[in-house]
């Protein structure tokens, strides 16, 4: 196997997931960089450094890195979710929606992503279309906080 295209050691990818449990985002930068060079075709060092750059607010970097993440991984709901949010951040809105729509179409169920598309929606004054998308996030928020006073009565 070329050294790209080899799995990602589990070493390498608890490291990335204790720099970004501990919120060390310029450092998880650094690291999932050195990943990304030694093994280009693994989503994982892409996604850690796309979503590191998202909260430093670097945000061209970050859509450099979330534009790898969703070609390399077309089917990653949250690449595209990801990607969304860094280009709706600079005001590429029409881009944003394409990308959160492409979300929502791979995993329905996800409510941040139907919020995301709801609030491009409204930056762009379409209430009506963005109603029915925020309504999903509002249910699933809802739900959740019925399912935790049902969990902690028991």
């Amino acid at each position: 196997m070329k050294n790209g295209s080899s799995p990602l050691p589990a070493v390498i990818s608890d490291e990335l997931l204790a720099l970004y449990s501990a919120g060390k985002w310029a450092q998880l930068v650094v690291a999932a960089d050195r990943v990304t060079t030694r093994y280009p075709t693994q989503v994982f060092g892409w996604q850690a450094a796309g979503k590191a750059l998202l909260q430093l607010r670097r945000l061209p970097e970050a859509i450099d890195r979330l534009s790898r993440v969703v070609k390399l991984a077309p089917g990653a709901a949250d690449g595209f979710n990801d990607l969304g949010s860094a280009l709706h951040d600079i005001g590429r809105v029409d881009e944003a929606m394409t990308s959160y729509r492409c979300s929502v179409r791979l995993n329905p169920r996800s409510s941040e992503a139907h919020a995301n598309l709801g609030r491009a929606l409204c930056d762009l004054r379409r209430f009506e279309e963005a109603a029915a998308y925020c309504q999903k996030r509002l249910i699933s928020v809802l739900a959740q906080r019925s399912l935790t006073i049902i969990l902690v009565r028991r």
